[in-house]
């Protein structure tokens, strides 16, 4: 939410989803005044819905961050995201937004929930259509410009074939 909140387009994101459930650990992590703004406006109209987790919730945070802390090998999945992937695994929810890696990596494997990050919101965007352009590399560019999220360019050529084929044309500049 920081990287969005700066991101000129960040309300398409109402577009693609009916809510989004945040919970007050993520809230916590929140300093920016864009951010902040972002969020109340979010919270005020009823599209972030603020969530607590139960205390067995709590411990199935704690049990898959420990999992993770065990390999030192492992990125390490933080406390909010951990809140975020149990929360919607207890309630039926299929997507989580984050871009924590190692989070992504762990329910890639299970694909419940599918964690989006940034780049999987554009293309969804993009590829329904939510941002119209005819140049889609140059839209992944002006949001790592606006927000200073860069992605990686193999990530983003794949995406952009990816929208390409939904689309049904061909645009490599």
């Amino acid at each position: 939410m920081i990287d969005w909140a700066k991101y000129k387009k960040r309300d398409i994101i109402k577009d693609i989803f009916k809510s989004v459930f945040i919970t007050i650990d993520v809230m916590d992590e929140i300093t920016s005044e864009e951010t902040l703004s972002m969020v109340g406006d979010y919270l005020a109209d009823g599209f972030f819905v603020p969530i607590t987790l139960t205390d067995t919730e709590r411990e199935k945070v704690h049990e898959l961050m420990i999992s993770y802390t065990k390999d030192n090998q492992a990125p390490t999945i933080h406390e909010p995201e951990a809140s975020v992937a149990v929360f919607a695994l207890n309630h039926g929810i299929e997507i989580v937004l984050s871009e924590n890696t190692a989070l992504k990596y762990h329910y890639q494997i299970r694909k419940n929930p599918e964690v989006w990050g940034a780049l999987d919101v554009l293309k969804k965007a993009l590829g329904d259509d939510l941002i119209t352009t005819s140049n889609i590399k140059k839209e992944f560019e002006a949001y790592s410009q606006e927000t200073k999220h860069l992605f990686r360019k193999k990530d983003v050529e794949k995406v952009i074939k990816e929208i390409e084929n939904i689309r049904g044309t061909l645009n490599l500049n």
